[in-house]
């Protein structure tokens, strides 16, 4: 049976051709891209681009292997003109036929190929009797699947492989959660995310038995956590790839959290001959509320199952916030984000109204953070990271200064200018810096924060940053703009 990954690649040989749909009266439209990595479809209808989930076609799929024929709309929850998109992209395929159960369009994986790429095919009216009968019985299944015994979604040939465990380190904005979005996963359907702080705890992650009051009757019962809601649908769904996002993951105490699903996050490397896929825990744990609401089955052992990834964020300059010991970090792929400007949106936006870009300021002041703390071996975690900031954060509203505005106009765009302070100048006073103020700020001048954001905010242009002593100031102010981040 083709997996969804067999899917992809044969819908290459779709590509620029005009699909024609069932009905015949949808807008035509082809197939521009396939765009793996960010889990995206690009299709060209009419005169306009158009871009759709992958996962769309992923859920349809997985439908199709499990039934014998799937209903899209049943399956993407909705009706419409768009929803015969992903229908007709997999009507398209030469081993899909479609057919009518109850006067309602479905399509159904039928095995060998029966006709051409780009074309549709209906199913013989013989076939189309055979598989309403079998869509009617209490659990429809696939006849392309084994006769006899139940489906093993523990070991099914339809999972996706390769789950993993990653945790992404590096400086306080290097752009951790932009990666997560680019590279693992932006369909929010297919996350669960979550932040550790000091007070979350393995019933929070996991679940707890909590009292129901049903008819003035007091019962309890298992509620499960964003873990076992996420294990459950990665287990009924093995074609879709799920990621369980914990940012912060060393803000609270992890191993506690985790418990006894720590030993599920010793993965899989190799094929063997237990029939588990790549990717799956090593060792399964005996829990009965996680198995009742996973399988159903409070006897069945616990395991994360290849479809299912772990995404964890940790910046590094809070390692002493909970320390992760080594038995818990050599269960985790470590991926340093390195602190860089390369695809950054707004690297080159002046800060407020000055000549000063972040890209220049950032890179100035952080090759003054690694010189000045040379002794520190976190000084690396000190600098800025490229997204400490938003875009946002380096706007200046002039109408601060503008007297025909009114009192409080003229408030709020003074509100809005301090953000950059707030967040970078405050930053470096009191944790980058703080150990040698007098080496950067103007400490003569400047005793405090307040004394220092105050006459940060009182000038203009580039001698806002007359705060630093004139080594920094000429540092941030004359250097022309880099490529890389220090």
């Amino acid at each position: 049976m083709k997996t969804f990954q067999d899917v992809l690649a044969d819908l290459n040989a779709l590509r620029g051709i005009q699909l024609p749909s069932i009905s015949g009266q949808a807008t035509p439209f082809s197939i521009e891209e396939i765009n793996v990595e960010e889990d995206r479809l690009i299709l060209h209808v009419g005169d306009n681009a158009k871009s759709r989930p992958l996962d769309e076609l992923r859920r349809i799929w997985a439908e199709m292997l499990e039934k014998p024929a799937a209903h899209v709309e049943a399956v993407l929850s909705g009706s419409g003109s768009s929803r015969s998109q992903p229908e007709t992209i997999l009507a398209n395929l030469p081993y899909v036929e479609w057919l009518l159960i109850d006067g309602k369009k479905h399509i159904a994986y039928v095995g060998n190929e029966t006709h051409d790429y780009g074309t549709l095919k209906k199913m013989t009216d013989d076939s189309a009797a055979e598989y309403t009968a079998l869509m009617h019985q209490p659990n429809p299944r696939n006849p392309l699947l084994p006769d006899e015994g139940p489906i093993n979604l523990d070991t099914t040939t339809m999972r996706v492989v390769g789950g993993c465990n990653v945790l992404l380190y590096g400086v306080p904005g290097a752009g951790k959660s932009w990666t997560i979005a680019r590279e693992y996963c932006s369909d929010e359907s297919r996350m669960e995310r979550l932040v550790f702080h000091p007070d979350y705890t393995y019933s929070d992650f996991v679940g707890q038995i909590m009292p129901r009051v049903e008819n003035g009757a007091v019962s309890y019962s298992f509620m499960p956590g964003p873990f076992t809601k996420l294990l459950k649908k990665a287990y009924e769904h093995p074609e879709t790839e799920y990621f369980l996002i914990i940012e912060e993951i060393n803000r609270g105490n992890a191993p506690a959290i985790f418990g006894e699903v720590f030993q599920l996050l010793d993965r899989k490397a190799e094929p063997d001959d237990s029939g588990f896929t790549v990717g799956t825990s090593e060792y399964g744990i005996t829990n009965e509320n996680i198995a009742l609401i996973v399988y159903g089955d409070g006897e069945h052992k616990v395991r994360i199952p290849s479809n299912m990834s772990i995404i964890g964020t940790m910046n590094t300059s809070d390692q002493n916030v909970f320390t992760l010991d080594t038995a818990f970090q050599r269960r985790w792929n470590m991926r340093l984000i390195e602190n860089t400007f390369e695809g950054h949106r707004f690297a080159d936006k002046h800060i407020l109204d000055t000549d000063v870009s972040w890209r220049q300021f950032c890179e100035a002041i952080n090759r003054e953070i690694l010189k000045s703390n040379v002794r520190m071996t976190s000084s690396e975690d000190k600098r800025l990271g490229a997204f400490f900031i938003t875009a946002a954060d380096l706007a200046f509203n002039a109408a601060e200064d503008d007297e025909n505005a009114t009192e409080a106009v003229r408030i709020r765009a003074r509100r809005d200018n301090r953000r950059f302070a707030e967040k970078v100048i405050k930053y470096l006073w009191d944790d980058a810096f703080k150990f040698n103020r007098e080496n950067v700020f103007e400490t003569n001048s400047f005793i405090s924060l307040e004394q220092l954001i105050r006459e940060f905010m009182d000038r203009r242009g580039n001698d806002r940053f007359r705060i630093f002593k004139e080594g920094m100031f000429n540092a941030i102010v004359d250097q022309a703009d880099g490529t890389t981040i220090q």
